[in-house]
């Protein structure tokens, strides 16, 4: 949840004890809260609030607002509060832009709010349309100070006379005849000319306005800027949809309100940034994937069965198992999401081998001297429970991930019920379906298998003898994969999530300290003319002054949020490198420079967690933090496998502090409002009222230019009601400078600085061990500490609840295994040995060159759901060939033999229709495509250690617990 505090301007050590530190200490007291984070600037306080994982969202909500009510009563301050649950609606889905060469600023703004946000609003779904980079049109009274002197005119005098010529009161009510007549007093300027002629009155003079002043047209002063692809004036509007809205719909939406409405020929509008582009390619690649997947299925199923026509009626459980899982997803409110999808790609084999299983048993007893449909009926009910038990199997492997935590547990809880919705119906479909088919489809003379089939199984039987005859063997295969895959763990590459080309990204920057807004676009400038040059961008936005998820930074900060376009002959990886190339080689002067696509920002707002590694310096002076990190930074820069050190301190300034000198009553009649007052005339302007022009508000500005070339601050004149004549500043307030001032970031009420790091290639393994020997040799003063967060963390604690799944679902596998077998060694062999598959996991990755993060630890699951199937259906065999009186060797052989076809023919199925996702055919596949190698490496030695390693490894153990 992040609440953002807007207090207009002021100090930060004011802000951090009249908001931060009673809001902090306010929201952790909250039931359920984990952690509260901080970060405090002028006036301005983000909080980033944290609760258990067990925690109803909206329940959080309810206790924050109320704890916030509460809490706004107490600190008794002045201050919008925005509180916001980290949902869909936290997140503009989409970036608009009205742009133009020459049409005035406040022109935008007013077609924006009074034109494009009412018809937006009207749009079921959309939930708010916040403008950035607008204003408010202004009328301006400049006072002339000459004048004023030379009368002996107060300003503050003048300026509460303009305040109080716009009036509107309920004066009363009386009756006359059968009506009730209300009356109200109303006085307000009409125009510009209107407002020069308010009559003034001092020292029984009466005077008009235009005496003294002058008006014209002017803006509410922006302290930020935004540019879309270059144009000099631009006004942005971003599109919020709510939490149950379909967001392709919502933007489509917005597209054909916009498109409707006539805007001035000056004005273009721009459609700088759309998540729902990489959402709708990326669901589109993946249903692309599957349905290639599911023609390589039939491919690979039409070769083993040697009949086309049969194949193509086998296959048919897939498009009936995977349009009743959507429905029942569809139904029950689930989403249709990557995920999902994933799921679904990854259950396609499952449901095949539900197919052939049943399709294989009826085929092989379809020419037994009794009538078909007798055949068919007893064949399926044989095979019956075995295939529940397998499938039960699977679904208690995937079960246990819908008690995961944290962001995987959003990432895997939708995958896992799709897999289990497809497996449930898969079941149904082939007990039910296909032995219909089978009994229409299957000859009563069923042909032998194809030639090429019967060689691989004659190859096969004779490998199985000779792997039987030297038991032993089995044993040293066993020993090998154990410590490959030790060994292979310890030494590959471990990430977090994986990475993948969302088609747009951003670029946040700081400047030196102090630079105004137009000093840091000068510097920006040159990395706008790099953006803007290269071939494969399509539309950029700028904001200074301001970010894609900060409506106030400091002047020398902003953001760049880049898009790409669709058909580029680079990916988005290799742009955001060029671009970092060239602004390294250019610019020098920038204190921080970063890149990261937006929905991976986003989750890492969702996480807490933004980089690889976050440095977290813990200790009580700001100072001495920043000190700290800024030694953290330089040292760990030296390491030349990091890209990208940042210490994410925000410095504000340069300050101007101002006090009221003790004698400036006594001796001038001068208050600290007065000199305030007077400052602010001169700084920003004062606003005193307003008046409607049509539906547009124009606002009332005094406002006296000031130029510090030609007359320091200390020399603005102030009216003394004491002297009757004005004086400098200088002779009643104290004046202070300060350059720069570190915005404060704290966590649980403790402060804190915190460096960020990325890797040039993402390895959090090797990233530890090298930041860990930086870190040991920095000596920390007493009280100050450092912690160790980011992806890493996130990492590490993902890794353990898998871990925790797996074992889990390891254990309710052996317990399924040992009630059906009544054998704990048939259970454990089948546990044991084929849970060695994680060895072609890792190797595939290896080689690969991928690392080893959640989705391949899902991959795992998937693996370890398969060929335990595999076991199960083996030792079925084996146990009813034990039954008709077969020796051990002759049984085993013989449920072997009956294995091989389906076995290998579900894992070609399996392997090669994962192969499109493992290549990563189509935008955003690369989500789940370490998923799919690993589910291809570890089926690959799946299959040997089902067909040739489990059996032999069986054996082996029945005759030690036969001596």
């Amino acid at each position: 949840m992040v609440i953002t505090v807007n207090a207009n301007y002021e100090p930060i050590s004011k802000t951090l004890s009249n908001i931060t530190i009673p809001m902090e200490e306010g929201i952790k007291s909250v039931e359920g809260v984990q952690e509260v984070r901080s970060r405090t600037g002028p006036g301005l306080v983000m909080l980033n609030v944290y609760f258990n994982p067990n925690v109803n969202p909206y329940r959080a909500f309810q206790l924050i607002n109320s704890k916030i009510s509460e809490l706004q009563m107490d600190m008794g301050v002045k201050a919008k509060f925005d509180i916001r649950l980290m949902g869909p609606s936290a997140y503009s889905i989409a970036g608009y832009a009205l742009v133009s060469k020459n049409a005035p600023i406040n022109e935008l703004s007013n077609i924006v709010r009074y034109t494009i946000k009412p018809a937006l609003l009207s749009i079921q779904g959309v939930y708010e349309v916040d403008m950035v980079g607008g204003t408010y049109s202004t009328v301006d009274i400049t006072l002339n100070p000459s004048t004023l002197q030379k009368l002996n005119l107060p300003v503050n005098a003048i300026l509460d006379q303009i305040k109080n010529y716009a009036q509107n009161h309920f004066i009363g009510e009386y009756k006359q005849k059968n009506f009730s007549v209300l009356v109200f007093g109303i006085q307000t300027p009409k125009d510009q000319q209107d407002i020069l002629n308010i009559p003034i009155y001092y020292n029984d003079q009466t005077i008009l306005l235009k005496d003294i002043a002058y008006v014209v047209k002017g803006n509410y002063p922006m302290l930020s800027y935004v540019n879309v692809d270059g144009y000099p004036t631009s006004v942005i509007f971003n599109i919020h949809r709510t939490n149950d809205a379909n967001a392709i719909n919502v933007v489509n939406k917005v597209d054909d309100t916009l498109k409707s409405l006539k805007l001035p020929p000056n004005v273009k509008m721009v459609k700088w940034f759309d998540v729902t582009d990489f959402i709708s390619s990326s669901i589109r690649s993946v249903i692309d994937a599957i349905l290639i997947g599911s023609l390589i299925t039939l491919v690979v199923i039409a070769i083993f069965l040697n009949n086309i026509r049969l194949s193509l009626l086998t296959a048919i459980v897939i498009p009936i198992s995977i349009l009743c899982a959507l429905l029942i997803m569809y139904l029950i409110n689930g989403s249709l999401n990557l995920m999902s999808l994933g799921g679904l790609a990854a259950s396609i084999g499952a449901l095949v081998d539900h197919a052939i299983v049943v399709m294989e048993n009826i085929e092989k007893n379809i020419n037994k001297p009794r009538p078909k449909l007798e055949s068919v009926i007893n064949a399926s009910s044989e095979i019956l429970k075995p295939m529940t038990l397998a499938t039960l199997t699977s679904i208690s492997v995937f079960a246990p991930l819908f008690f995961l935590s944290g962001i995987i547990g959003v990432f895997f809880k939708e995958l896992a019920l799709s897999v289990i919705l497809a497996l449930v119906i898969s079941q149904l479909v082939s007990m039910s379906i296909t032995p219909s088919i089978a009994y229409m489809a299957i000859p009563n003379t069923v042909k032998d298998e194809p030639k090429w089939l019967i060689k691989l199984t004659y190859i096969y039987q004779k490998l199985f003898n000779g792997f039987y005859n030297k038991k032993s063997l089995s044993i040293l295969i066993v020993i090998f994969l154990v410590i490959g895959s030790f060994l292979f763990y310890k030494s590959m590459k471990t990430g977090f999530l994986p990475e993948w080309d969302e088609g747009m990204f951003v670029l946040d920057f700081t400047g030196p300290s102090g630079a105004s807004v137009q000093n840091t676009y000068e510097i920006v400038k040159h990395i706008e003319d790099i953006v803007a040059s290269n071939k494969d961008v399509k539309h950029y936005s700028l904001r200074i002054g301001a970010s894609l998820g900060q409506p106030r930074n400091p002047a020398n900060k902003g953001d760049m949020l880049i898009t790409l376009k669709d058909h580029r002959s680079k990916s988005i990886f290799e742009v955001m490198r060029e671009i970092r190339e060239k602004v390294d080689a250019k610019i020098h002067v920038l204190k921080e420079f970063d890149m990261a696509q937006v929905l991976r920002d986003r989750l890492g707002d969702i996480t807490g967690q933004h980089a690889p590694f976050s440095v977290i310096i813990h200790g009580s002076n700001p100072d001495t933090l920043v000190r700290l990190g800024e030694e953290i930074r330089t040292k760990v820069k030296k390491d030349p496998i990091f890209k990208e050190v940042n210490l994410k301190t925000l410095f504000y300034g340069p300050y101007y502090y101002v006090s009221l000198k003790q004698n400036a009553y006594a001796d001038y009649g001068i208050t600290y409002d007065d000199v305030i007052k007077s400052l602010k005339l001169h700084l920003w302007g004062i606003t005193l009222t307003n008046y409607l022009q049509g539906e547009k508000r124009v606002f009332i500005r005094a406002y006296e230019p000031f130029n510090p070339n030609d007359e320091p601050l200390k020399d603005i004149n102030i009216y003394s009601p004491k002297k009757h004549m004005y004086i400098p500043v200088s002779l009643v307030a104290n004046i202070k400078f300060e350059k720069n001032v570190p915005g404060i970031s704290r966590r649980n009420l403790e402060n804190v600085a915190v460096v960020r790091v990325k890797m040039h290639k993402e390895n959090l393994a090797l990233g530890i061990r090298h930041l860990r020997a930086i870190l040991d040799k920095i000596i920390m003063p007493q009280g100050y500490y450092y912690t160790i967060e980011g992806f890493y963390k996130e990492q590490q604690q993902s890794f353990k609840q898998m871990s925790i799944v797996i074992t889990f679902s390891t254990l309710i596998v052996l317990a399924l295994l040992i009630f059906q077998f009544e054998s704990f060694l048939k259970a454990i062999s089948v546990i044991f040995v084929l849970s060695l598959s994680v060895f072609g996991v890792f190797l595939a990755l290896i080689i690969t060159d991928k690392p080893l993060d959640v989705t391949s630890f899902m991959g795992m699951l998937l693996v370890l759901s398969v060929v335990v199937n595999n076991g199960i259906l083996i030792f079925d065999y084996y146990n009813n060939e034990l039954r008709d009186g077969f020796e051990h060797k002759d049984a085993l052989i013989r449920a072997c033999k009956k294995r091989f076809r389906p076995i290998l023919m579900t894992m070609v199925a399996d392997v090669f229709g994962f192969l499109p996702i493992a290549l990563a055919i189509g935008r955003g596949t690369e989500v789940i495509q370490n998923m799919a190698i690993s589910v291809m490496g570890g089926l690959s030695i799946g299959v040997f250690l089902s067909l040739l390693v489990l059996p032999v490894f069986y054996s082996f153990l029945r005759s030690i617990a036969n001596r």
